[in-house]
């Protein structure tokens, strides 16, 4: 899966409201496989009664997070270096597995879950 560039998001995804605090790197994903991926998740998600998702779906990688508005400046740096490096030749990703993690955000940060996990191969 070739990288589309790092970008980072704000807080509620509501620009000017606070500095962005998530770094992610977009991931291009040719066959289009994960967008009907999520389409089907969200549709199984609402038989469930969750609202449906309203934002266009990006797949993504979360590479890190910063708790205080104070360190964002040093994420836009991280962010710029990382624009800066040439994109792996050739790189390819394949996953054995998926899993559906839920996150705990707590004072002492984040902490994952995973609720299941599936074999793809």
């Amino acid at each position: 899966m070739p990288r589309t560039g790092a970008r980072t998001w704000r807080r509620r995804n509501v620009p000017g409201t606070q500095p962005a605090r998530v770094f992610w790197v977009g991931v291009r994903e040719t066959a289009s496989h994960l967008p009907a991926l999520a389409v089907a998740v969200d549709a199984a998600m609402a038989t469930l009664g969750w609202d449906r998702e309203r934002r266009v779906f990006q797949p993504h990688l979360t590479v890190g997070r910063v708790r205080e508005a104070a360190r964002a400046g040093a994420l836009r740096s991280l962010v710029a270096a990382f624009e800066a490096l040439p994109p792996p030749a050739g790189a390819a990703l394949r996953h054995p597995r998926v899993a559906l993690m839920q996150s705990h955000l707590g004072p002492a940060g984040a902490r994952y879950e995973a609720m299941r996990r599936w074999q793809l191969e």
